[in-house]
């Protein structure tokens, strides 16, 4: 396929630039322009609508946030709202010929609220995955292209509960998880990963001992073809409060993590994750 195809053999990618809070809030995202590289190089530049639109060749691509973009609230333009992005940037999507594909940049306000063009008021895991080991049953795998690379990822949840029922250990429930990748449009089998996991339920746990904290590990009951754990980590940056319990502020550590094809009985990736989690 060639970008010179007629319209009839490519996809569509949308960019929603407004979207609304929890609180009803709405906001736009303002002087953003975007850069798409893949089978095809876009720049779109006029971003005054409330979606912007472009029809691409299918294949995998990453979109770039460019430019001085900064978020306002729609009832009240030109009053900069304060904000950090958490979604990778650039963004790995994939267009398929006939479709829609729609891409949401994640945002955090500073206040605490998650807003964007994904809203939530729930948490997120984000960092980065560094790919140093592919386990295989035979080739080929299709964790081959991921070996040596590193990733940036963000794991979003718009809800999520907190189990205090055991001493000094906060469990965390989420609501379906959204899971964003970015890196090199050639990493064909996060796109996969991606979708699998999209909607599922991740449960992981703090632990208070001494003072000190530790990350538990992460499951995924709901694993469908593949299945994400990051492994427990005997001590994280974070603070105990009065009661002896974890406090939740955002919390930075390293850990250990697998990814394995269930399709596949001994096919995995593993290496380490710098993450940062936020509820």
């Amino acid at each position: 396929m060639t970008p010179t195809e007629p319209e009839e053999a490519k996809g569509q990618l949308t960019l929603p630039l407004t979207s609304s809070a929890p609180d009803g809030t709405s906001y736009r995202l303002v002087g953003a322009s975007f850069e798409i590289t893949g089978p095809q190089t876009v720049l779109l530049t006029d971003t005054s609508a409330d979606t912007v639109q472009t029809a691409l060749v299918a294949g995998n691509y990453t979109v770039r946030l460019l430019g001085s973009w900064h978020l306002e609230r729609v009832d009240a333009p030109g009053k900069v709202v304060l904000t950090q992005l958490i979604s990778p940037n650039p963004l790995a999507f994939t267009v398929t010929r006939g479709l829609v594909t729609e891409v949401r940049f994640l945002f955090k306000l500073s206040a605490g609220a998650d807003v964007g063009f994904e809203v939530d008021s729930g948490g997120w895991l984000t960092g980065t995955f560094r790919f140093n080991v592919v386990e295989v049953n035979g080739p080929p795998s299709v964790f081959i292209e991921l070996l040596g690379k590193s990733v940036p990822f963000v794991i979003s949840y718009k809800t999520y509960t907190l189990d205090k029922s055991e001493p000094g250990k906060v469990r965390v429930r989420t609501g379906p998880i959204h899971v964003q990748f970015g890196g090199p449009p050639t990493y064909a089998v996060l796109d996969r990963v991606s979708k699998d996991l999209e909607g599922q339920t991740l449960v992981y746990s703090l632990q208070a001992s001494g003072g000190a904290v530790s990350f538990e590990g992460t499951d995924l009951p709901g694993a469908k073809t593949f299945a994400l754990r990051l492994l427990p980590t005997p001590v994280v940056p974070g603070a105990v409060d009065a009661d002896g319990y974890p406090i939740m502020d955002p919390f930075p550590f390293t850990s250990e993590f697998a990814l394995n094809d269930t399709t596949r009985f001994a096919d995995r990736v593993r290496g380490y994750v710098e993450i940062t989690g936020s509820n």
